[in-house]
Order: C-alpha cells, then structure tokens, then sequence
C-alpha cells in the first residue's frame, strides 16, 4: 500500500510508462501529466502521448457538446435566465404597487386618527 507515488516523465512520455493512461497532456505550469480540462465532458478524446487534444467525445448528463467537442454547455442554463426575468417582473409590479399607494391622497385622515 502506497501513500502516494508518482513518476516523473518527459512530455512525449505522458499516459504512457506507467502513468495515468487518460492523462496523456503535458501541463507546463503545473509540471504534470493532466486529462483535457473541458468542462462537463465525461469523456475526453486521448490523443498521442504528449499531445495536447482538449476536445470531448461525450458530454455529461445535463450537458449539450457545442462546436465538436471544444466545449459542454449546460443544457439548463435558460432556467436560470427565465428565474431570473420572473423575478425582476414581480419586484417591477411590487414597486408600481408600491409607488401608486404612496402617491394617492389620504381621504379620511380624521377617522384614522380617532
């Protein structure tokens, strides 16, 4: 039982002598071999060892694949966009109501004050 272990490689080297298969594209920043980082993509396209492919071949559920496979896009994004336009027509109503109360003469101020 390993703790941690890890092997260090040269570029061309990534997913291949005995590191992560799927990790096949060198990270220059990180110093590491990574898998394509598109976002909601469940499966990522493996290109040469050392090859830097960000391209997905299937997207997650919830997820729709946009300009062959360069991105996932959430397929629910309208939801939030539709929440949002209801909610700023309720609060535009309240404060009509609101303004349209506030500008209309008291009438019977006497019997308020009894």
């Amino acid at each position: 039982d390993k703790f941690c272990h890890f092997k260090c490689v040269h570029e061309k080297e990534c997913g291949i002598s005995g590191t992560v298969e799927e990790a096949t594209i060198p990270d220059e920043e990180k110093h590491e071999c990574r898998r394509c980082e598109v976002e909601g993509c469940a499966e990522c396209k493996h290109g040469s060892p050392g090859e830097d492919i960000e391209e997905c071949i299937k997207c997650m559920p919830g997820y729709i694949m946009i300009n062959n496979g360069e991105e996932c896009k959430s397929a629910g994004d309208w939801v939030f966009g539709v929440i949002l336009i209801v909610t700023a027509l309720i609060v535009l109503v309240a404060l009509c109501w609101y303004v349209d109360l506030a500008c209309k003469p008291i009438v019977n101020e006497p019997q308020i004050d009894v």
